[in-house]
């Protein structure tokens, strides 16, 4: 007898005489020799197969007693398994003379037919078995194949079977067995079909470890062995980085097929994400590699069917690699389509494989719909009949429930085609595009209702066209002559005030002044606010949007205290008027104009009872409204809700103002310093290069938005290590903003302060510190010393103390700042008072501390 050497043990069976049993022996790896078969296969000598691929000569024997009886066993290999070589079993020339090519087409017959239903093989022996004698021989091979006297049913293995009722970690002595060259050390997990162990290699060629898949017991039907046997072509076929690859196969010293595949040293996707606190954006992006790996075997005509996050794990890289392919099928299987209908997780099986239908990659599209909401909104799939999922949490963005609901609509032809199709979407909600999933609109659902009713709807609308076109004309003229009337003198009333009051604002900035010198805008801008106070002719609306006019020319100087008062006198004259998109957008200006202040918590209490009505409408409002209100958020640490929202206020602005407007591309530069300020450089600085790039070719002044994008892909170039770029992007940016502004000005502080920065950790340090201290005074005077932008500097001296090595300063200047820490109670710049208590403990026991990083502005 010859064995080949991964093969496990044969099974002693010893029955009484009249019963035909298989005798076998145990077979180890070195090889026996050939044992002669019968000459012919007829009624009392015959080979009979074994699920494991093995095939012994069947008598009626009394019982097997002698040797030569027991070692009446030869190897069938019927292709079970592919790493187990067959050539010398099959080789015609081991064969006794005449039987080789009767061997060959017989085995050959018996692997076509064995996995077929049982009313297509006796269609599959007529068409392709001709000599009758070899229709016998197969015809009690298959018989013999469906027995239940199959060893496999019967002791030892029995009573392996009984034990692996409790569960296959039951067993104890599985842990020290051997399946091909790995020795099992350790219970990975079990579930309902098997368990995996890791195993070790001992074999002496080399150290590996690996996943060792054991079923939980012997393969006992056609559909056990098809399915383990799917497993391995499968595995065998899609090689990808992101799937854990088949390194053996085989049977184990129990006789338990096992599949030895690669080890992942990792966690399951949901348990990672939660020990780590990943925020929403590191949790699309691992589900973005999942959605890659999956729709690699879409394109290899491969369906999973069993995705739910405990077949997908992170390793220690944040690489994700998808496991168990258990149930998976090929597209063109016929047979696997017909089985498995009922193998699913409950809460992540489709439909149509609940009710048995053909599944396809659709069918993997609703699973990973489910995952994607217990990543994004912490729920569990609901998993009893009539159950629903909860509703949804509010922080979760439109675009991705669409996404969802697109997934796990009841219909598989309304769900993405796969998982390409859904990835281009989780890609698109990345980068800010469109996106394919949208719900319904009216103008939709009106449509469908009209298709459903057109003759109804027709004779409806034609007869209220005819009643309502003469009516609503008549009313029409009326209405526009009135409304015409009112406008026309309402204007003319505005524009006589107006005039009397710029000639007497004009007239009265003048005064004191010098003939030849001329008043500026902040001489301007507190006369007039004054004159506005005295002045009774004009109507109070009007007074309103003068002051309101005011204040925003005062934010764009250097007196933003100043505006935030002329704010509060705008709104207390419009205390009986309803609201207006226009003074919604006064409140936007009012919260921005307190988040420059430093004082964001009251930023997002103004706004946060307007929201609903500034989403009301898609338009510059809107934008503005939601741009203000994220800028808080991110003011006051709430960083999900910060990029989130400067992303919404993105997409209204790109349909609201264009792609390429002025407005549209300020607002991604505060998009792009979200993503720095969550960690997620190298996006950030692709956004910035991008914005600036469709500024440049936009022809668009190079203003302070510009100046302020230019500074900051400095700041992030510069942490990204290309420090002559972020030197050189810094000092375009300063200089312009010495031409925007006047001396003095906070703006040209603060990006002065990120150049100092760069400077410093360039170890330029005598140029760096005249321009730092000017900018902190620069900040001190206009902020004072509490305010964020003015600590943030004061912190960079001290970094820049460190590295000169004066620490006793630099000491004395972060204790100073803790102190003016210690007073702040609103919560603000938190940021800055936490990293000055770190420094200053480095620097009491330290003499040098590590190089400063530019912070943005």
């Amino acid at each position: 007898m010859r064995c080949s050497p991964p093969l496990a043990t044969c099974a002693w069976a010893i029955l009484p005489s009249s019963i035909p049993v298989w005798v076998t022996t145990p077979c180890n790896r070195r090889a026996l020799p050939w044992m002669p078969a019968p000459t012919s296969w007829s009624g009392n000598s015959m080979p009979m197969p074994s699920r494991a691929g093995w095939t012994c000569w069947m008598s009626p024997i009394r019982m097997a007693r002698t040797t030569s009886e027991r070692s009446n066993c030869r190897h069938l290999h019927r292709g079970f398994l592919p790493m187990v070589s067959n050539s010398q079993d099959a080789n015609p020339a081991r064969q006794p003379a005449g039987r080789s090519a009767n061997y060959a087409r017989l085995r050959e017959l018996f692997d076509a037919c064995v996995d077929l239903p049982e009313g297509d093989r006796l269609a599959f022996i007529e068409r392709n078995v001709t000599d009758e004698a070899m229709r016998v021989e197969l015809a009690l091979m298959l018989a013999q194949d469906e027995s239940p006297a199959n060893p496999f049913a019967t002791a030892p293995l029995q009573k392996l079977g009984d034990l692996m009722d409790d569960g296959i970690a039951a067993l104890p002595d599985l842990i020290g067995s051997h399946c091909g060259p790995f020795r099992l050390m350790r219970l990975i997990g079990s579930g309902g079909q098997g368990a995996v162990y890791l195993g070790e290699r001992d074999d002496g060629e080399f150290v590996q470890q690996a996943a060792v898949k054991l079923l939980r017991e012997a393969i006992l039907d056609a559909a056990d062995l098809r399915r383990f046997r799917r497993e391995r072509d499968i595995l065998g076929r899609f090689a990808h980085a992101g799937v854990a690859r088949l390194i053996d196969a085989g049977l184990g010293e129990l006789g338990l097929p096992y599949l030895a595949m690669e080890y992942v040293d990792g966690q399951t996707l949901d348990c990672w994400c939660t020990q780590r606190n990943a925020n929403r954006a590191l949790r699309l992006k691992l589900f973005a590699q999942l959605c890659e790996v999956i729709a690699a075997a879409h394109r290899q005509l491969i369906v999973h069917r069993d995705i739910k996050p405990s077949n997908v794990l992170v390793d220690h890289e944040g690489n994700v690699k998808v496991l168990d392919f258990g149930i998976a099928r090929l597209i063109d299987d016929d047979a696997a389509n017909r089985t498995d209908a009922l193998m699913l997780t409950p809460g992540y099986g489709a439909p149509e494989q609940r009710r048995g239908d053909m599944p396809t990659p659709a069918s993997d599209v609703f699973a990973l719909g489910v995952l994607l909401r217990e990543l994004i909104a912490a729920q569990s799939p609901p998993c009893k009949p009539g159950d629903t999922w909860p509703p949804w949490p509010d922080d979760v963005p439109n675009e991705l429930r669409w996404v969802f609901d697109r997934c796990c609509v009841e219909e598989a032809v309304e769900r993405y085609r796969d998982a390409a199709e859904l990835l281009e979407d989780i890609e698109n909600y990345r980068a800010l595009r469109p996106l394919r999933a949208h719900p319904p609109s009216n103008w939709y659902r009106a449509r469908k209702f009209v298709a459903r009713h057109r003759g109804g709807v027709t004779l409806t609308a034609l007869l209220l066209l005819t009643t309502l076109v003469g009516f609503g004309l008549s009313l029409w003229q009326t209405h526009v002559a009135n409304q015409e009337s009112a406008r026309a003198t309402a204007e003319a009333r505005r524009a006589r005030a107006t005039s009397e009051f710029l000639i007497g604002l004009f007239r009265t900035a003048q005064d004191g002044l010098a003939e030849d010198e001329k008043p500026t805008v902040d001489v301007l801008v507190q006369v007039a606010a004054k004159k506005l106070e005295q002045d009774t002719k004009l109507p109070p609306a009007t007074r309103a949007e003068f002051i309101v006019t005011l204040a925003n020319v005062a934010r764009h100087g250097s007196d933003p205290d100043s505006a935030l008062a002329l704010f509060e006198r705008a709104f207390a004259l419009r205390a009986d008027q309803p609201p207006t998109r226009q003074s919604l957008r006064d409140e936007a200006l009012r919260a921005q104009t307190l988040s420059r202040l430093g004082r964001g918590a009251e930023a997002v209490k103004v706004l946060a009872p307007r929201m609903a009505a500034i989403r009301a409408e898609a338009d510059a409002t809107a934008v503005v409204g939601l741009w203000t209100y994220a800028d808080a958020l991110g003011e006051i640490g709430r960083m999900d809700e910060y990029v989130q929202g400067l992303k919404e206020a993105y997409n209204l602005a790109v349909q609201v103002h264009g792609v390429d407007a002025e407005e549209t591309l300020t607002l991604q530069s505060s998009y792009a310093i979200a993503l720095y300020a969550t960690g997620d450089s190298r996006q950030a600085a692709d956004n910035y290069t991008d914005m600036l790039q469709r500024w440049r070719a936009a022809g668009l002044p190079k203003q302070r938005d510009y100046a302020i994008s230019l500074a900051n892909l400095g700041a992030i170039d510069f942490d990204l290590g290309e420090l002559d770029a972020a030197e050189t992007l810094l000092r375009e940016a300063v200089e312009l903003e010495h031409g925007l502004h006047k001396p003095g000005h906070p703006n040209i502080a603060i990006l002065s302060r990120v150049l100092g920065q760069v400077l410093v950790g360039r170890g330029k340090f005598s140029e760096a510190e005249p321009i730092l201290q000017e900018a902190y005074a620069q900040l001190d005077a206009v902020f004072g010393p509490a305010h964020h932008e003015t600590l943030e500097t004061n912190k960079s001296l001290a970094e820049l103390d460190l590295e000169q090595h004066h620490v006793d300063a630099a000491v004395a200047r972060l204790q100073s700042m803790r102190e003016t820490c210690a007073a702040i109670t609103d919560g603000t710049a938190g940021t800055q008072c936490k990293q000055t208590k770190e420094l200053l403990e480095r620097a009491k026991t330290e003499s040098r501390t590590g190089s400063a990083k530019p912070k943005p502005a």
